[in-house]
Parts: C-alpha cells; sequence; structure tokens
C-alpha cells in the first residue's frame, strides 16, 4: 500500500509498476482510491485504506482498478477507463462503482527554461 499526493500519480506508478512486472513474468494488480488517509505509525489505514484494499483484491490479474471518481479526477491526464461495473461493499448495501485502466501515457520529463 502506498500514499499519492495524486491520483494521476497513483495511477502512472501502478501502470509502471504493472509494465516492469510483466516484463520480468511477474503479473500484479492494483486498486486506487481518491479521498483522505489515516495513518496509524506507518500503517496506512482509515476507510480509504480499507478501500484501496478491497478495490485491489477485486483487480484481475495485471488490472489497475479504479473508484469512479478518480476517472473524474483525472480527466485530461491522457489515461483512459472501461467500466467495471459495481462491487458490493462487504457487509453493507453500498455499491461502489469500478473502472478499469485501459491505457496511460507517460508524460515526458518537464523542460524549464
Amino acid at each position: 500500500m502506498a500514499t499519492f499526493d495524486s491520483p494521476v500519480r497513483a495511477l502512472r506508478c501502478a501502470a509502471a509498476v504493472r509494465e516492469d512486472a510483466s516484463a520480468s513474468g511477474i503479473s500484479v494488480r492494483a486498486g486506487v482510491r481518491a479521498g483522505e488517509v489515516e495513518f496509524a505509525g506507518e500503517d496506512i489505514g482509515g476507510a480509504s485504506g480499507r478501500v484501496a484494499a478491497a478495490v485491489a483484491g477485486a483487480a484481475r490479474p495485471a488490472e489497475i482498478l479504479a473508484w469512479r471518481i478518480v476517472k473524474d479526477l483525472v480527466v485530461g491526464s491522457g489515461i483512459a477507463f472501461a467500466d467495471r461495473g459495481t462491487q458490493r461493499r462487504a457487509g453493507t448495501a453500498e455499491k461502489w462503482p469500478l473502472v478499469a485502466v485501459t491505457a496511460c501515457s507517460r508524460l515526458p520529463a518537464r523542460r524549464h527554461s
């Protein structure tokens, strides 16, 4: 589990890890959720941590899943998604709309003048 200062950075990191792992014959899956994070010492917890873990657990091998709101937050980033329906939150009637990353462009390094 890791935290990022933006969902675009989280998605690009997940895509890079997936790509590098795939080149080594390893299949990884990831889940991305945007929200406030609670820390217990060095551990990530709270509702956002639990939701991110559940989203990752719902991902298929080599898939990056995200909460639907993440898609809305990264408009214009070059990241494309496909709807993956909803997932019921264990023990509740609440459903989460999920999307899967289908393309994640890497931006060139910024040049400062």
